[in-house]
């Protein structure tokens, strides 16, 4: 997967994949990992052990946040703020709090089609007046900066 990455012709400077299972902060690092997520990251990890330092495998939360008008329909399509929360390598030493990303480096694409967001805030239709709604997305990924 790695050399496939490194041979593409214009390769994106990182690359994230959603895991199977939802993290929190502190599971946040391999040996809190859960099954096929531990087996796949211990094996990334140690091919961009080989890599010499041309790969790193890092952790994070990420969550994708729209923000709506409550119109009673939900039918604006909103502001999206995608972001990788609490990055850490596998060894759970955090390296940043938050950064913002592109959808562009997301190795699954619609990954938010088909499924319900996980919190919502905000306010009610009120007749004529709108109010402002935010649903938050979480997932936990593997990423590979290069």
């Amino acid at each position: 997967m790695l050399s496939e990455w490194n041979s593409l012709q214009d390769p994106p400077d990182a690359m994230c994949y959603v895991l199977q299972h939802k993290y929190t902060a502190t599971r946040l690092r391999l040996v809190g990992l859960k099954g096929d997520d531990y087996y796949h990251c211990s094996h990334l990890g140690q091919a961009a052990g080989r890599s010499n330092g041309r790969f790193y495998i890092l952790l994070a939360r990420l969550e994708l946040l729209v923000t709506r008008v409550n119109d009673g329909a939900y039918e604006g399509e909103g502001e999206e703020r995608l972001c990788l929360q609490d990055i850490v390598t596998l060894n759970g030493i955090k390296l940043q709090d938050s950064i913002e990303i592109s959808d562009k480096i997301l190795a699954q694409g619609h990954l938010y089609e088909d499924r319900g967001y996980d919190q919502q805030w905000g306010e009610e239709h009120l007749g004529n007046e709108y109010a402002e709604i935010q649903q938050l997305y979480q997932n936990a990924v593997r990423s590979q900066p290069r």
